[in-house]
């Protein structure tokens, strides 16, 4: 099996930041909240995530990718922050509702730093050239959910993880700390 990623692979690896239990209540109530703003589906709570690097798909499972993801994954030495998720809105060309933080250096120093890593493993990634962090939280919309607020969810970020993405489920493979 190559393990060369394709973009329509059943097999998707990414890096995330995964919410803790209550961050995640929070983010599927802020959810519910904008439904009555945005049509679509909504997401299943349990995959709620921040992706910070798409790493592609795989007809099977990505073997050697996941190790060298790994390798690069362990070379971060970035610090841990605290988000403020606080405004939702749209990809409209995507069709995807979003809630998305204030901007946050920390977060942009992981994304940034996480980036060169895997640039530095040969590892490309495969999203578009600037960040815009955001949790996906509605797919499927038809109508542009114009940018509102929805009062600050407080987000305490000390690890990132990588997700491996298959037949509707997301297992995250590993996990790597932040620095206090």
């Amino acid at each position: 099996m190559s393990d060369s990623p394709r973009s329509g692979g059943s097999h998707r690896l990414f890096f995330a930041l995964w919410p803790p239990d209550e961050v995640r209540s929070a983010l599927a109530d802020a959810a519910d909240r904008i439904a009555a703003f945005a049509d679509g589906r909504r997401v299943d709570p349990a995959k709620l995530h921040l992706t910070l690097h798409f790493l592609g798909g795989w007809p099977g499972r990505p073997g050697d990718a996941v190790q060298q993801a790994g390798a690069a994954a362990a070379s971060v030495r970035a610090r841990a922050f605290h988000l403020v998720v606080d405004h939702a809105g749209s990809f409209p060309g995507a069709r995807v509702g979003w809630l998305a933080p204030a901007g946050n250096s920390g977060l942009d120093a992981l994304w940034s730093d996480l980036g060169r890593a895997l640039e530095r493993a040969g590892l490309s990634t495969r999203g578009p050239p600037r960040f815009s962090p955001h949790v996906t939280v509605r797919r499927d919309i038809r109508a542009r959910l114009a940018d509102i607020p929805t009062g600050p969810i407080s987000w305490s970020v000390d690890d990132f993880v990588l997700v491996h993405s298959h037949d509707g489920a997301y297992d995250v493979l590993a996990r790597w700390p932040l620095a206090a």
